[in-house]
């Protein structure tokens, strides 16, 4: 059973969003089981309702323009929010791998970044103290599904950006593909979950110990 995905869960129920990653934008790639390169499973994002429904769970505030909207009216919104998550997730993943993402790659990675600081703009709070980026109101307001994903691009800018980066890793169930942050005192986490991945390891580790004993010959 792919991760993310509760044993008595009905079969056509969304999985239940995960908060394991340590950053915004690894739990968004963290949205779907990356079973194989192009095959994926438990997918969150199957409407724009679910999409509406993560940024919520996230803390994303919406554009004040239209704080009703149904934040993917548009019938390309969910497949741009699944674009930018798996361009999202190749980089990353070469990251946490150590090797060196494509030029190709990178350069998408790039015109998402663009377009998330053509929606954005910094926002100072009175003292001048902090900072946090705010909706360019001209721009979110004809397409306010976007300053969400601004954040989610932005977020992933500051990770890649940040010594953090040096504790980036890709869940060892090798049909998983999530993505964490290692904050354990020996950084030696292995699963994005251990209720998922790592029970199942261990267990798929009980069995083969118990199939070898079985099959040894008995000692005369």
């Amino acid at each position: 059973m792919p991760p993310g995905r509760p044993r008595r869960l009905p079969a056509d129920a969304r999985p239940p969003f995960s908060w394991v990653g340590g950053a915004l934008c690894l739990d968004f790639v963290n949205t779907v089981t990356w079973l194989a390169p192009g095959v994926l499973e438990n997918e969150r994002f199957r409407t724009s309702a679910d999409v509406r429904d993560w940024a919520q769970a996230a803390g994303l505030p919406f554009t004040p323009h239209a704080p009703e909207h149904d934040f993917s009216s548009d019938a390309q919104a969910v497949d741009s929010t699944r674009e930018l998550r798996a361009d999202l997730h190749r980089v990353l993943t070469h990251v946490a791998r150590g090797t060196t993402p494509v030029m190709r790659e990178v350069d998408q990675l790039n015109e998402w970044i663009r377009l998330a600081v053509a929606h954005t703009r910094l926002e100072g709070s009175d003292s001048g103290k902090s900072w946090t980026w705010a909706p360019d109101s001209e721009r979110t307001e004809a397409h306010p599904n976007r300053f969400p994903l601004a954040l989610v691009v932005h977020s992933a800018v500051e990770l890649l950006r940040s010594p953090q980066i040096s504790v980036l890793r890709l869940c060892a169930n090798e049909r998983c593909g999530w993505l964490f942050l290692d904050r354990s005192r020996k950084q030696n986490r292995r699963w994005c979950e251990m209720r998922e991945c790592g029970a199942r390891a261990k267990a798929r580790r009980y069995r083969t110990r118990r199939r070898s004993t079985v099959s040894e010959p008995a000692a005369e």
